[in-house]
């Protein structure tokens, strides 16, 4: 181009801007292709992981259900156990019961006899 800005173009010029400008589109192209690309294998990335998450989201409902089956027959068997707890400890309460007043109604007699026969003083 001509040093003068307000010259007009010469033919060479404007072949120089056409050979850059076709440069430039020929850049643009491949970027517009690169893309293209990478968009096609994140789509393919994103269906595998989608495949992934499901296959995740299967084994930790398969883990669960295992647990729950796994915890079902100790659950059954401590509520047996504490149901067998509560009988006991009921028929303990109701010994204890029942020894305090055997040992009542024997105090009660022995204040009843020292009552009747006071000590020599």
């Amino acid at each position: 181009m001509a040093e003068n800005g307000n010259a007009p173009a010469t033919k060479k010029d404007v072949a120089a801007v056409a050979k850059d400008v076709a440069a430039v589109a020929k850049d643009v192209a491949a970027v517009a292709k690169d893309v293209a690309a990478v968009a096609k294998d994140v789509a393919a990335l994103d269906t595998r992981l989608d495949v992934r998450m499901d296959g995740l989201s299967e084994q930790m409902r398969d883990m669960q259900t295992e647990l729950l089956k796994a915890f079902l027959p100790w659950q059954e068997q401590v509520r047996i156990q504490f149901r067998e707890l509560e009988v006991n400890t009921g028929n303990s309460v109701s010994t204890v019961k029942e020894r305090m007043n055997i040992l009542e109604r024997r105090l009660w007699e022995i204040e009843k006899r020292l009552l009747m026969n006071p000590p020599a003083a």
